[in-house]
């Protein structure tokens, strides 16, 4: 398993979809500049990495309530390898899957809230059958 973190930029609004058996998943895509010197020793922008990222369940759907095209980003997960049919041929794709998403501040202000909701709904407890003591 390969571990990544990086900070990037987001290319286009999130996606939210959901699996047959309802659980969310937020799919981003950030791009990731990578500065480097010149030969005269300045900054210059390199060529960008783009990242595609999976973010799943009550975190999915935060992430698809709070943040927005442009909006810098903090991304930490893992890269894993998909397989996928297109025009009749077995593809692979390597993404990455998030384990925690954040708004970077360095050049941007953010309003927290508590989320209040999640993918699935605390069930309340069950009842006591009658008379029971």
């Amino acid at each position: 398993m390969t571990n990544i973190d990086f900070t990037g930029n987001l290319a286009e609004d999130p996606t939210i979809s959901f699996t047959p058996s309802g659980v969310p998943v937020a799919t981003l895509v950030v791009i990731e500049n990578q500065p480097r010197q010149n030969s005269a020793g300045e900054w210059i922008d390199g060529e960008p990495n783009r990242h595609r990222v999976k973010v799943w369940r009550s975190q999915a759907e935060n992430v698809a309530e709070t943040v927005r095209r442009g909006m810098n980003v903090m991304v930490k997960g893992r890269l894993k390898t998909e397989k996928y049919e297109k025009d009749g041929e077995t593809r692979y794709a390597t993404i990455v899957e998030a384990d925690a998403v954040g708004v970077a501040l360095k050049y941007q202000t953010a309003t927290v809230a508590k989320a209040t909701k999640s993918y699935r709904e605390v069930e309340p407890a069950p009842q006591e059958p009658a008379g029971w003591q």
